[in-house]
């Protein structure tokens, strides 16, 4: 079954000074950079949204209530980069109230498999059909705990479009936590999501290489 990666990023929940991470406060605090060098930075049209400012393959977005670091590249490795942005983050504001960080890893795929199917699908369709409403989309979703906190995983089908979307989440309010949670190598988010995939579907394929 092939998968198509989007969206991946890592949020961390906090209540962030935007005050502080302007633009060329997130290049010498997150990306560490002196303050001639070059930056890609996206104005919002309506001027009231963040700023996306971008650097070698990462893109911050600072709210007041979230930190939100984007890889360029959907790949494991490129991920790891957007974590370690983060936790700079969390070490360079320590002052800042935290709640929690989540790294989040989605998929698409066409493929309408069986078990996919089956997985999102439920007798109560059938009920609702019978009422002669239409369904625009179905969801499944289960959270397991996972070291010291959870992974939130949902799949969703709308049309002939199926997503998978895990959050591999940890509540808390400590630095050190949110750095022990941040500091986890590629290989050990790749394989937790391989083997929840290799649960989905038997056919999802080794994503050893992404």
């Amino acid at each position: 079954m092939p998968l198509n990666p989007y969206s991946w990023n890592v949020i961390v929940a906090g209540r962030w000074n935007r005050a502080i991470l302007t633009p060329q406060g997130i290049a010498a605090r997150l990306f560490r950079l002196s303050a001639d060098t070059p930056l890609e930075i996206e104005v919002p049209i309506d001027a009231l949204g963040p700023y996306r400012v971008s650097h070698n393959g990462i893109t911050v977005i600072a709210t007041s209530r979230h930190l939100i670091v984007e890889p360029q590249q959907l790949t494991f490795a490129e991920l790891s980069r957007a974590m370690e942005t983060s936790r700079i983050a969390v070490h360079d504001l320590p002052e800042t109230p935290l709640a929690a960080v989540g790294i989040n890893v989605r998929y698409s795929t066409a493929d309408a498999s069986e078990s996919l199917r089956q997985l999102v699908g439920h007798a109560w369709d059938a009920e609702l059909s019978d009422q002669q409403f239409a369904i625009q989309k179905r969801s499944v979703g289960r959270s397991i705990q996972w070291e010291q906190g959870v992974v939130n995983i949902t799949v969703s089908q709308q049309a002939a479009e199926f997503q998978l979307e895990f959050n591999i989440e940890r509540r808390s309010q400590h630095v050190a936590e949110h750095d022990e949670w941040l500091s986890r190598p590629p290989n050990m988010i790749r394989e937790l999501v391989q083997r929840i995939l290799a649960t989905i579907h038997n056919d999802c394929g080794d994503i050893a290489n992404e």
